[in-house]
């Protein structure tokens, strides 16, 4: 395992040196005491791991380990300090581990040996090709990101899940902590929801790492942003819905994605806009497929689908009531139009207690009659 050391004070650049050198395997690559100086080599050069001080010459170690962590370099960060307060920001910034000086022997084989096995579980999904197209992301009804061989990843904490959701949802923007503390926890305490957020950062970055995803999170200026893409059935729909006159198995392939609303599950109230923006485009993208394609005979299937997911979606909606009643008059199918007008009897009058609209009795009234003239005129 190649190492660097970076402390401002020489002294205890030596004394980690010496303790390095004691354990096997460990290979002492270069030692910095200005860190301004360590980055242009570390960017060419770049070492297993870093000992890095917290308090360092005209720069903090914090800010030292964002810049690793923006610039994706593959390196694992072992803090090493004398103040124990830094500890809880150490998670922000992915470290390995935190030690406090004076550093033990034993606490520093423990630090090497829990790095040494991130390595090695790195590698290993190098190895089994398990990298970011293989994931796929499902958001109508719950949320879920499953593998390509089908496997379902799972959530260290709801909160994890959400914070995932949410970064996804701006699409790589870059978002601020104080807008994330507020969608996610605005009455709770700033420095114990700051600490809130610390901690989910982390076990996000930790639990997408182990999917294979290489530094997915990006930190910067105070913000974050999700820089891994992946395919999802949202994006699927949202080129379906673009295409101007969809075939018919499109149109079936639409009807098969939009099996819930967007996030449904999951009830993100910062979700809400987009779930309803989506709903609308699917319910206007239907309506024109209806008119388009009413009395093709090649698509009765998907016409009466797209009547079924209309009502579906919204079942007191007169003009999706209208639209069936009409398409069952026009193909003769009245005890399917019967059924239909009970069940809105049922709805409005038993259920909402209210009267059925006007234009939907005298549709259902003209309609029925019609089509029992037709019926027995064959």
């Amino acid at each position: 395992m190649k190492a660097c050391i970076i402390d401002d004070e020489i002294y205890a650049v030596k004394m980690l040196e010496k303790m390095l050198k004691s354990l096997k395997g460990v290979e002492i690559t270069d030692s910095f005491t200005d860190p301004f100086a360590a980055l242009p080599k570390l960017r060419i050069h770049p070492p297993d791991v870093i000992f890095l001080d917290m308090e360092l010459g005209g720069m903090h170690g914090l800010q030292f380990a964002e810049i690793v962590l923006e610039e994706q370099l593959p390196i694992e960060i072992i803090f090493v300090s004398a103040h124990p307060h830094y500890a809880l920001d150490a998670f922000e910034v992915s470290a390995a581990d935190y030690l406090l000086k004076p550093v033990t022997k034993m606490r520093l084989e423990k630090a090497i040996a829990k790095v040494r096995e991130k390595i090695q579980f790195y590698q290993e999904l190098k190895k089994v090709k398990r990298d970011k197209q293989n994931l796929h992301i499902c958001s109508f009804g719950s949320l879920r990101l499953v593998s390509q061989n089908g496997n379902e990843m799972k959530w260290r904490t709801k909160k994890v899940k959400e914070l995932f959701a949410y970064l996804w949802e701006h699409k790589g923007s870059s978002v601020h902590k104080a807008k994330i503390i507020d969608e996610f926890w605005p009455d709770i305490d700033a420095d114990k929801a700051m600490t809130l957020l610390h901690t989910t950062v982390y076990q996000l970055r930790k639990t997408l790492k182990e999917a294979g995803l290489e530094n997915p999170i990006l930190l910067k200026n105070d913000t974050y942003s999700l820089v891994a893409d992946f395919q999802s059935d949202r994006q699927e729909l949202q080129e379906l819905l673009d295409q101007p006159e969809p075939a018919e198995k499109n149109m079936m392939k639409i009807l098969k994605l939009y099996k819930a609303d967007y996030l449904e599950e999951e009830a993100y109230f910062w979700a809400s806009q987009t779930r309803e923006d989506i709903k609308q485009a699917v319910q206007e993208f239907l309506v024109n497929y209806l008119h388009k394609n009413w009395e093709k005979p090649t698509c009765e299937d998907s016409v009466e689908k797209c009547l079924e997911k209309l009502q579906q979606l919204d079942p007191y909606n007169e003009q999706y009531l209208i639209l069936n009643m009409n398409y069952f008059s026009q193909t003769n199918q009245l005890s399917k139009m019967l059924q239909l007008y009970q069940q809105i009897e049922r709805t409005y009058c038993s259920e909402l207690g209210i009267d059925i609209p006007c234009k939907i009795v005298d549709t259902y009234n003209s309609r029925f009659q019609a089509a029992k003239v037709a019926a027995s005129e064959s």
